[in-house]
């Protein structure tokens, strides 16, 4: 009788610890994280969110790393921008992990420029451009745009001197070496003739290459601001503009395209050859499309 009476309390005994061995035991299978890719500006911040399974795992403890603090800073899933470049944050959980791949770009203001841009367009030059009705699209997730294309015809949509611009009846541009952390890219474009260099009869191919060219943009939009060294003809006189390249890229070219130049140093003015300081004209593409020729 002894015996029995302590009986029951040695059965509830066993089975309540049988009960925590298993719960002890229970081992994280997998960890996911909400994004498995991110771009921030410099100085930007986003916090990332890991799910842990299953939901009964013993210890759902995650941590974080960076594989370069240099570049951006992790803290319970708080991410930092510090400087341009790429970096993978790593999330784990028990014995599985998950990573973000993470690109940093240069910042940009509140209207979605770089201080690149900014430094080659004074903000007066730029509101003149917006003023023409030219389509700035700023932010830093620009979208690839590297190829060759044909905006025909092209067609005046506003200037501020009276010199006729109206002879530029088509342009072949090229777009080459985008780099989205830097926000840079390289533009080359022609006028007056194709983009072999063969020009009509009687015109001379004019070939204008930027000299620092940095994109912006969100999604399928951007504009490029590219800085430029125009020489006279007799080549005694040089004189810089900033040409802008706006638009939306699509499967078959890019969707409402924009070109603008505006004087920004005409230096002595060239007699009176080279238009004034803040003089620009703005050029859309006749029927909405600059094609793609080659991607």
């Amino acid at each position: 009788m002894k015996n029995l009476r302590f009986l029951p309390w040695l059965l509830i005994t066993l089975g309540l610890a049988t009960i925590t061995f298993n719960s002890c035991g229970i081992k994280v299978d997998s960890i996911t994280l909400d994004q498995q890719t991110l771009t921030l500006a410099v100085a930007e911040d986003c916090t990332l969110t890991a799910i842990v399974l299953p939901d009964d795992a013993a210890d759902k403890t995650v941590t974080w790393t960076s594989s370069a603090d240099s570049i951006a800073t992790v803290s319970d899933g708080k991410i930092t921008a510090i400087s341009q470049g790429t970096v993978t944050i790593t999330a784990g959980a028990g014995d599985q992990t998950a990573t973000c791949i993470v690109m940093v770009t240069a910042p940009v203001d509140e209207e979605g420029l770089t201080e690149d841009i900014r430094n080659i367009i004074p903000d007066k030059y730029i509101k003149i451009l917006k003023k023409f009705g030219f389509q700035i699209n700023g932010g830093n997730t620009p979208p690839n745009l590297e190829g060759y294309f044909l905006a025909d015809p092209l067609e005046l949509v506003d200037k501020n001197f009276g010199s006729d611009v109206a002879f530029q009846k088509d342009m072949y541009l090229t777009l080459y070496e985008q780099n989205n952390i830097d926000l840079t890219i390289k533009v080359n474009y022609n006028v007056w003739c194709d983009y072999t260099g063969k020009g009509d009869t009687g015109n001379i191919c004019m070939e204008v290459n930027g000299l620092g060219s940095f994109i912006v943009g969100e999604g399928n939009k951007f504009t490029i601001f590219a800085e430029s060294i125009r020489t006279n003809a007799d080549g005694n006189s040089k004189a810089k503009t900033v040409e802008a390249f706006s638009g939306e890229i699509t499967a078959n070219g890019i969707k409402d395209y924009q070109w603008a130049v505006i004087m920004i140093d005409n230096g002595d003015g060239n007699n009176g050859k080279w238009i004034k300081n803040g003089n620009a004209y703005v050029k859309k593409d006749g029927d909405g499309l600059a094609v793609y020729i080659e991607k």
